[in-house]
């Protein structure tokens, strides 16, 4: 009787059973997830109800985050079954994912993601609209061009990507200066944030002063209005 207790007090104690498995379930590793993520997917930026819906969340995430890590502070200074160290893995764990989550250039990274994955199926995007093949409607004195089944996925908010011509020349003519708007967020009271091609290289030139100019390739400019 007293070898079993015996048996089943290392089996709690040992580093491949309960230590291993408590750190799946630790609070800390969710609310660090959940946090990451939330930071991750709120990359679009501008002024919106998505924009604040995710600021919502995020600021939620990380009072969460805030309240788990005093516990976890509090609690490895009080437990006793582990000594030493090992007691602050979770503390070294939080304070690892604080410094990530405050320093790293989230949006920038899938900003930059985003436009170099797609880069070759928005310049085809771009081909089709110069050869007429994207069917155009008018609205508010723009173009808007509704993307093709497939390519759809290019410019968020309902498929639809912003097309001007800077000088007001026909369409078909070659001496145009097109720019076209792949939208990523399309906000609301008229903000809105995307890729902008340019074939004249001057972005900005549409109806909405820019707030933000940030150059990506030739002819390529991350826009913010």
């Amino acid at each position: 009787m007293g070898k079993q207790v015996q048996e089943n007090e290392l089996m709690e104690h040992s580093p491949n059973s309960n230590n291993w498995n408590s750190w799946w379930s630790a609070p800390s590793v969710y609310a660090s997830v959940a946090l990451l993520l939330i930071m991750l997917f709120d990359w679009g930026g501008g002024e919106s109800f998505h924009s604040f819906i995710f600021a919502l969340a995020e600021g939620i995430a990380y009072l969460v985050f805030i309240a788990v890590f005093i516990g976890t502070l509090v609690k490895a200074f009080t437990t006793k079954t582990e000594k030493g160290l090992l007691r602050f893995k979770f503390v070294v764990f939080d304070l690892l994912v604080a410094f990530i989550a405050i320093f790293f250039p989230f949006r920038q990274f899938m900003k930059i993601c985003d436009f170099n994955v797609n880069f070759e199926r928005r310049m085809e995007v771009v081909k089709m609209i110069k050869e007429g093949k994207i069917v155009e409607t008018e609205f508010e004195g723009r173009s808007a061009y509704r993307l093709p089944e497939g390519w759809q996925d290019l410019s968020h908010g309902g498929g639809e990507v912003m097309v001007i011509d800077a000088n007001r020349i026909h369409r078909h003519t070659k001496e145009r200066n097109l720019h076209i708007v792949f939208y990523i967020n399309r906000g609301l009271l008229e903000h809105y944030s995307g890729f902008e091609y340019c074939s004249d290289g001057k972005p900005g030139n549409v109806p909405d002063k820019p707030k933000s100019i940030e150059p990506l390739r030739e002819n390529w400019y991350w826009v913010a209005y």
